[in-house]
């Protein structure tokens, strides 16, 4: 059987990323990431508990310095009085990173799905999915890049968590979430976008000026402005609480369920501190402060990190023989089960 239109293709698609779902789940239940961190950074109420996720956010830290010193990683310990500027200031961009995906891990993102997949859930899955890595500028300038031409970040984890939160909230033509370093480079990016129009490419934009099937409108002087019935922008006194996103509506969802959309980070009582961790985050990540040497190992640092913490928590299965054999023994019976479904297929071909 080949492929014989577009529905087929979605198809396989869709059937592969629905495996791909459940295996990532089958590792998040394994390595103990599906616990949730609401219970470890709140108090009795519910409430954001500062001193609780700062403790949390110490030990994660130090279990990160012990993974990457055995797995070498680095030379030394990141976290020692000695230790190198870098690596002190690689401990302070992880202790922002966590900080941040922690905070964003409490919120809810639910509207968002129909922007994108990788939603913060609140388990300790959230400070891996929200982590990416940086290996040049290049990859720096594409976040911006796409934020200039989309508006938006999309599937940049911990960043586009907080772009989401964040930029409904703050309409201005510099982003409160973005330094003026930031800024300063998103301006140069833009500029070096329009030098890039080649010459060809400014001479077809002239020509459809110049094209001959276009009606002649004549001369604007002779249009009476007062026969035109101008509409008003309503953009400036737009109302967040009130904006509807009409396709949001179509997908099933009410006008009540949009508004989350743009009051996110509502949910937060010092959105403006959490806003300002955000922008000294994005600007360690466009200074030289950190090496790439670092910012091009994050994930593997971060899952290091989570692996390890499981495992002195108990938290993990593979910190238990007995639990590790039974979830193989598991494993092996699917992969079985699996064989045997394609050979039956196979047989009726």
């Amino acid at each position: 059987m080949k492929f014989e239109n577009c529905k087929e293709y979605c198809s396989l698609k869709n059937n592969k990323e629905n495996i791909r779902k459940l295996m990532k789940e089958f590792d998040c239940e394994a390595s103990g990431k599906s616990n949730l961190i609401r219970p470890l950074v709140t108090d009795e109420n519910g409430r954001f508990d500062e001193e609780k996720a700062e403790k949390l956010i110490t030990e994660l830290v130090e279990d990160m310095d012990r993974y990457g010193y055995r797995y070498k990683m680095w030379l030394g310990h990141i976290t020692a009085e000695n230790a190198l500027p870098e690596q002190k200031s690689f401990c302070r961009y992880v202790r922002m990173y966590l900080y941040l995906a922690i905070r964003m891990s409490l919120l809810d993102f639910s509207q968002y799905g129909f922007l994108m997949d990788n939603l913060p859930n609140g388990s300790f899955d959230n400070l891996l999915s929200g982590c990416i890595d940086f290996e040049s500028n290049n990859d720096k300038d594409t976040l911006l890049f796409e934020y200039i031409v989309d508006g938006w970040i999309g599937d940049a984890g911990i960043i586009s968590w907080c772009v989401f939160a964040f930029d409904y909230s703050h309409p201005d033509n510099k982003p409160d979430w973005m330094s003026d370093k930031v800024y300063k480079r998103m301006q140069e990016i833009e500029e070096e976008m329009l030098e890039d129009l080649d010459s060809n490419d400014m001479e077809e934009l002239n020509d459809m000026e110049d094209m001959e099937d276009v009606e002649d409108l004549g001369d604007m002087d002779d249009f009476d402005i007062d026969d035109i019935d101008i509409v008003e922008p309503i953009y400036d006194n737009l109302d967040a609480d009130e904006f509807v996103d009409e396709g949001f509506l179509q997908d099933g969802h009410d006008a009540d369920e949009s508004k989350t959309i743009v009051s996110v980070c509502d949910q937060m009582e010092d959105s403006d501190k959490v806003c300002s961790c955000f922008a000294s985050f994005w600007d360690m990540i466009y200074s030289d402060e950190v090496p790439y040497s670092y910012l091009s190992q994050m994930r593997k640092a971060v899952e290091g990190m989570l692996d390890t913490y499981m495992w002195d928590h108990g938290l993990s299965i593979y910190s238990s023989m007995d639990s590790l054999k039974r979830s193989k023994l598991y494993l092996e019976k699917a992969a079985e089960k699996t064989a045997y479904l394609n050979a039956q297929r196979k047989n009726q071909l």
